[in-house]
């Protein structure tokens, strides 16, 4: 028996059922593995790519969209992903790039939103996450940057809003959070300062009036609060706020 699209379609064959014929036919060249791709969805596309893992297939797997168009395509070694891997909307815009070694990702990698251009651009080595990470959002903004070590945050965190104002700063260190975490509001303000330690709250977090006086201040060891101090509002304060004194 030659597997074909047609009896993947009419009989709806199940990735093991698939995964058997290529074991059996594919290396007596029976089978022709890109076709068993095209006209499936993308779900079971990785249920059959799967597959083409597990008996070490060496070459291009492709998928199809029912509109005939691709909607990825992947080198592979051995079974595993080596070289380049693609993937596109249904619209044929490209969804996204990255390259792998050995079934990892590895070096640049590009992720893209329908019609909107670039949405994530990461770098990993030997699929972990290494180097800048940044996201664009729809607007344009570069509104995330990430550093990361060996797949974990290490460096500062920045996070901006639509009008490019940096509304949170957050340096890690191998995973955690380690050193004054800062937060603005949407014009920018400071709003509120943490200390952190090993990912832990370690002393002071600190919460701001608009103008800059701390309105409120609690210090924390290894996580846990042990003291706290409100401070209200003074006439110069509200006077700076423009509030009416009373």
């Amino acid at each position: 028996m030659i597997l074909t699209i047609a009896s993947i379609l009419e009989k709806k064959l199940s990735g093991k059922t698939v995964a058997y014929f290529i074991k059996r036919y594919g290396k007596k060249g029976f089978v022709h593995v890109d076709d068993f791709f095209r006209d499936l969805d993308e779900d079971r596309a990785h249920g059959i790519e799967a597959a083409f893992k597990k008996f070490k297939y060496t070459g291009i797997a492709k998928a199809w969209y029912s509109s005939g168009r691709l909607a990825r395509a992947a080198e592979m070694k051995d079974g595993k992903y080596h070289g380049q891997l693609y993937t596109w909307y249904r619209s044929g815009n490209i969804r996204s790039y990255y390259r792998y070694t050995e079934g990892q990702k590895h070096y640049h990698g590009y992720t893209y939103y329908n019609d909107r251009g670039l949405k994530i651009e990461e770098a990993y080595s030997f699929g972990r996450r290494e180097g800048v990470r940044r996201e664009i959002n729809l607007k344009g903004v570069e509104w995330i940057i990430e550093h990361y070590h060996e797949g974990l945050l290490h460096g500062l965190r920045t996070v901006k809003n639509n009008r490019w104002i940096i509304i949170l700063k957050e340096p890690y260190k191998n995973g955690k959070k380690h050193g004054k975490t800062v937060l603005f509001d949407e014009y920018g303000k400071l709003e509120e300062t943490k200390d952190y330690r090993n990912g832990n709250l370690e002393g002071y977090l600190r919460k701001f009036y608009q103008t800059g006086h701390m309105r409120y201040r609690a210090k924390y060891q290894n996580g846990t609060k042990i003291n706290e101090k409100t401070v209200y509002m003074t006439d110069i304060i509200r006077k700076e706020l423009k509030i009416k004194v009373r």
